[in-house]
């Protein structure tokens, strides 16, 4: 069975850039990866259509120091976040959370300065207005 709590590891250094972003405050010293290369890594396990969660972490490196696989195949996270039963379905409720369809092109949208914008405009009128409201909500 893999792993998919895999210990942070040294590997060897690639030309690549490849970023490693915040996943959560739980676990922050495992690596969380998705991705879109499931018929290359062993493992992986495919949470939507065409994306995949984990797979063989020696696969991963070794695909990255061929340069088999780019930054923009695949997202590494440290950390996750969690919730107890039925605490993230009682929180949508609630209205905490906004919650819209997943897409491989947002997921793995290289342009980051601009996603949350292009992410909430999907939501509809009602939400557009804070894709335009400044990072400080005092300068308004």
């Amino acid at each position: 069975m893999i792993d998919h709590d895999t210990e942070f590891a040294e590997s060897e250094s690639t030309e690549d850039n490849f970023p490693l972003y915040y996943g959560g405050p739980v676990q922050q010293n495992t690596l969380h990866y998705i991705h879109q290369l499931g018929q290359l890594i062993e493992g992986s396990i495919e949470i939507m259509d065409g994306i995949f969660w984990g797979g063989d972490i020696n696969t991963v490196t070794e695909l990255m120091t061929q340069k088999k696989i780019s930054p923009g195949q695949i997202r590494f996270f440290f950390g996750c976040s969690g919730w107890s039963a039925d605490q993230l379905m009682e929180e949508i409720a609630a209205k905490v959370w906004w919650v819209t369809e997943a897409t491989s092109d947002i997921i793995f949208d290289k342009d980051l300065d601009n996603m949350w914008k292009k992410i909430v405009k999907t939501l509809g009128d009602d939400y557009a207005y804070m894709a335009n409201s400044p990072d400080d909500p005092s300068w308004n």
